[in-house]
């Protein structure tokens, strides 16, 4: 699973928050858990509705895969504030879609995990802001992996 970082150092509260997506950067390359080949990578900001002790609005960035198919977190994430994209078209480039993306409001369930001293928030679902069925990000792992 890849790994969401955060840039600001007050942890947002677990449970379910209204967002919306700020920006899609693009991170470049790294390298693959499972084969060690360079994989592409973006960088997804999420604004959420909480706020800091600075009183501006907390963000989490989630790292994923520049990899859009139905088993994806970017592509789970593109159906659910529905952004058209094309699954059977070989090849999906994700030319376009960042920009797709900007903007758009959703809800996200944000759980803590602990990873060795640190602890990090985790987008584990997502929903559309009118859509109560939350898509959870652990299905997402289960269907990619044939399980």
């Amino acid at each position: 699973m890849d790994a969401p970082i955060t840039e600001s150092f007050d942890l947002p509260k677990e449970g379910r928050h209204q967002a919306f997506i700020e920006d899609v950067i693009d991170a470049g390359t790294e390298s693959s858990k499972i084969n060690g080949k360079p994989r592409p990578i973006v960088d997804i900001v999420f604004v959420l509705d909480e706020r800091n002790e600075d009183d501006e609005p907390m963000r989490v960035i989630r790292r994923v895969t520049r990899s859009i198919n139905k088993h994806t977190f970017l592509g789970r994430l593109l159906v659910a504030v529905k952004v058209p994209v094309d699954f059977k078209a070989k090849g999906t480039d994700f030319k376009g879609f960042d920009t797709a993306l900007r903007g758009k409001r959703l809800v996200i369930t944000i759980q803590h995990k602990e990873k060795g001293q640190s602890t990090f928030p985790d987008i584990v679902a997502f929903s559309d802001s009118l859509t109560p069925r939350a898509v959870s990000v652990a299905s997402l792992v289960a269907d990619a992996e044939g399980l």
